[in-house]
């Protein structure tokens, strides 16, 4: 009994993590392919999240998506996270000092989550908090991913290999990806040139821990069209570095370990 309610628990999740920025609602058949259930099964537990408020189904187009009320999921865990309480006057600094919009996000499996946001200036199409986005198309995801240790970073990018197109950006095996990495790593800090937005430039810098192993980064996130690359990198990079390293320190990171993000 133990072992079914456990497994029927695990569906159900599968189910609500199908749901993403990028697929917002999808019909009963997308959603059975994307956990790979049968799509009776699948129909089954959308049924159930409906009756319990986290899914809702549009009547006019059979298509599902989250309802509001999985907001209290993520926010409930936003509000007790000690990283997020940590960073917050600091990500408010740099958004103040840079004048543009300023975001940290965390690692969540092969995904980066948007835990906070500092928003200086409307951008559309931005990710918002609770937004996920596949790690290696943001400078969030890079400057964190960089700072893994190995062994860990590389079972991640295998996962992420399975990824439709990933293999495009990444390389057959990971190996251009992994050499970017290795640069981002030198540096102490990602960057995002309109490789996947376009008109959007970001910079994105770990946080570390005790460990001097990347918890979560800081990013900031431009329109190409009013700040060029130069100044970007020049401007900007010092700024994010500077808060990274703050609250790096902040977090029990050894002082030795914080110095690379120091440029």
């Amino acid at each position: 009994m133990g072992n079914k309610l456990t497994e029927s628990v695990q569906r159900a999740f599968s189910v609500l993590e199908a749901f993403s920025i990028m697929s917002p609602a999808m019909t009963l058949q997308q959603v059975a392919s994307s956990v790979g259930l049968p799509k009776v099964t699948a129909l089954r537990y959308l049924r159930t999240l409906i009756l319990l408020g986290y899914v809702s189904r549009e009547a006019d187009s059979a298509l599902y998506r989250l309802s509001p009320k999985v907001l209290d999921l993520g926010f409930t865990v936003l509000g007790g996270m000690e990283l997020r309480q940590a960073a917050m006057p600091y990500l408010e600094e740099l958004g103040r000092i840079s004048d543009q919009n300023v975001s940290l996000g965390i690692l969540e499996k092969t995904e980066i989550m948007y835990v906070e946001r500092i928003q200086r200036r409307h951008i559309v199409n931005i990710y918002s908090v609770g937004s996920r986005v596949s790690s290696y198309r943001t400078s969030i995801g890079c400057a964190l991913l960089a700072f893994l240790p190995e062994a860990e970073l590389r079972s991640i990018v295998a996962k992420i290999l399975e990824q439709p197109d990933a293999a495009n950006h990444l390389g057959p095996k990971g190996e251009q990806f992994l050499a970017l990495l290795k640069q981002v790593r030198k540096k102490g800090y990602a960057v995002n040139n309109e490789q996947y937005i376009p008109g959007m430039r970001g910079i994105g810098a770990p946080v570390l821990d005790a460990r001097g192993t990347a918890e979560g980064a800081i990013n900031i996130a431009v329109y190409s069209a009013e700040v060029s690359f130069e100044e970007l990198i020049h401007r900007y990079v010092p700024l994010l570095l500077e808060t990274a390293r703050k609250v790096s320190l902040v977090r029990g990171c050894p002082v030795t370990s914080a110095a690379v993000l120091v440029r």
